[in-house]
């Protein structure tokens, strides 16, 4: 059910921070538990918004950035928000203040621990200020590690050399230098792995594998195929795990953990999002399920489709999450996710006791409100937020779902630096 909707402009990603204690609200200390979503754009003047969402059923719009590019996807960390964009830059004023003039793709970052007055930090990548914090490239979508509080990112050329990095919000944030690997050699020379770059990455810790032992990993969906790092040692060293190659999947998009820790769903972005309307129950465009107790063998077990939408303009999974477990029966596996033209779609991978096939994943419910196109859906703390970049309908929407409670609704520990932001007060 649809309770409220703002008008935010065209939308892209979405990450969400829960604030307790002390904090700073307009320029005033407040002592409360405030809840706030930041929100990207797609080629529009303003890098990303702030909204406040303490009331789901009122979202309020505490403030608007003008800096950014076509694509500004979004990520926090304590007080930082960070912007990652691949091209089309637009103004920057707060940068202007600063100094410089940002004006390639890259990083940006803005502290924002007065959420409704965010301020410039720093730049890296090709709108950095000094020769040796540029990026290789510019970035296409970013990822948080929220336990080593670095920023993932891999670069948009998807030339022959892709690189993927990390830049470090820990410290001083506007000195501290990216880290670059070639894709090449985190592949081990797989020939199975195209290495083109990640599209998009997930982080899952803690996750017990077939033997008992825990072990950290990175889901790097690499376009033609989805690599797989382990990352417990060192979050600056991943180590090739397997490489997941389907021919079902024609652009590989996302790879996030399930709350039971074993069920491993990847997403299509069918035709890069140019082109393609859902056919009902056919594997394309679709999210694509894999047992992952043996990470060196992850094993399809089934997929989730759009309902059929045949004059739809475009229709593909893109940005999406989980219900954490233990707000649906106990157990089930339900994602959350953006179909541009198919609307929000939840689906359900759950299995009998944890084991066997999926087959086609029961389709829960959907969301297609007029002329929106949904970049993102996520589920946090009770609700389902939507963003749409449609050219006839962009903005936020916030929904209820029957039988997710607000009360005590916990983030799947599998998909941290998805869409939940750590908040501790803020670092140095």
């Amino acid at each position: 059910e649809l309770i409220a909707e703002l008008e935010t402009g065209a939308s892209s990603d979405i990450m969400f921070q829960r604030r307790e204690g002390e904090q700073v609200l307009d320029g005033q200390t407040v002592d409360a538990v405030k809840d706030y979503a930041f929100v990207g754009t797609v080629d529009g003047d303003d890098g990303f918004r702030v909204v406040d969402v303490t009331n789901p059923r009122e979202p309020v719009l505490l403030s608007s950035v003008s800096c950014g590019g076509f694509h500004n996807d979004i990520i926090v960390y304590e007080q930082y928000v960070v912007i990652g964009h691949d091209g089309g830059a637009k103004p920057c004023p707060m940068a202007a203040e600063k100094g410089g003039l940002p004006t390639g793709a890259g990083i940006w970052i803005f502290d924002v621990t007065d959420p409704a007055n965010p301020e410039f930090v720093h730049s890296v990548g090709e709108s950095g200020f000094q020769p040796s914090q540029k990026l290789t490239d510019a970035t296409h979508n970013i990822s948080l590690n929220p336990r080593s509080g670095h920023v993932y990112y891999s670069t948009a050329g998807f030339h022959t050399a892709p690189v993927w990095g990390a830049f470090s919000l820990e410290g001083d944030v506007a000195q501290n230098q990216s880290h670059e690997i070639s894709m090449r050699d985190l592949t081990n020379g797989d020939a199975t792995a195209a290495a083109d770059g990640c599209h998009d990455q997930g982080l899952a810790f803690d996750v017990v594998d077939a033997t008992g032992a825990e072990r950290d990993f990175i889901f790097c969906a690499a376009i033609g195929t989805t690599i797989i790092w382990d990352i417990t040692e060192d979050p600056l060293a991943p180590k090739h795990v397997s490489t997941i190659v389907n021919p079902s999947i024609n652009i590989h998009h996302g790879a996030r953990l399930a709350p039971d820790g074993v069920t491993l769903v990847l997403n299509d972005e069918l035709a890069g999002a140019a082109a393609g309307s859902c056919t009902a129950g056919a594997p394309t465009g679709t999210l694509m399920a894999y047992d992952f107790h043996v990470p060196e063998a992850p094993a399809p077990i089934g997929y989730g489709s759009a309902p059929d939408l045949p004059n739809a303009r475009v229709c593909t999974s893109h940005f999406y999450n989980f219900i954490a477990a233990d707000q649906n029966d106990g157990g089930s596996q339900l994602t959350v996710t953006g179909w541009y033209s198919g609307g929000a779609i939840i689906h359900d991978f759950t299995r009998a006791a944890g084991v066997g096939p999926v087959g086609a994943a029961a389709v829960h419910a959907q969301a297609t409100p007029e002329g929106a196109a949904m970049w993102t859906a996520y589920a946090y703390r009770g609700f389902i937020y939507s963003a749409s970049y449609g050219a006839a309908n962009t903005g936020f929407f916030v929904y209820e779902l029957e039988g997710y409670d607000a009360e005590g609704a916990e983030p799947n520990p599998y998909d941290e630096g998805t869409s939940w932001g750590p908040w501790t007060g803020g670092t140095a």
